[in-house]
């Protein structure tokens, strides 16, 4: 993402998004990793949304896909954001007109917030939060 964006190490920019990740991910493995071992197991991460706690996840995930930093998510941004990590763009389109849920071009905080929010605990395979990372489940069915 830095790179997509042009932030050079030592940036501020390029710190944030760093030193946010970085500590979120030495969090994320204090919260779950429950036997210490080192590793996020399947069953510590199930467990640990069994426990629905509220993590800020979206926070930092909007931070990491709004480029402008103008509080919406637009197609362009989820297309940098799916090619940064790989993930197929094959369906954009229809998968950002699924995550708008208002129809205004754009995706809102409260929008990425509902949606993340899916995302993580919906067992609706048709809720529009499942297609975050491209074609739903659902879909693919």
């Amino acid at each position: 993402i830095a790179q997509v964006r042009g932030w050079k190490p030592g940036s501020q920019d390029y710190q944030f998004l760093y030193f946010s990740w970085i500590s979120f991910g030495e969090w994320l493995q204090d919260l779950v990793d429950l036997n210490g071992n080192g590793q996020i197991e399947l069953s510590e991460w199930l467990e640990c949304l069994d426990k629905r706690l509220d993590y800020d996840f979206y926070e930092a995930f909007i931070k990491l896909i709004d480029g402008n930093e103008d509080g919406k998510i637009v197609i362009d941004e989820l297309r940098l954001f799916y090619q940064a990590y790989q993930i197929d763009t094959t369906h954009i389109e229809e998968a950002f007109e699924t995550l708008d849920l208002n129809l205004d071009s754009s995706i809102s905080k409260e929008e990425f917030k509902q949606i993340f929010d899916q995302f993580l605990y919906s067992e609706d395979l048709q809720a529009p939060g499942n297609w975050f990372l491209g074609v739903s489940l659902a879909k693919q069915l």
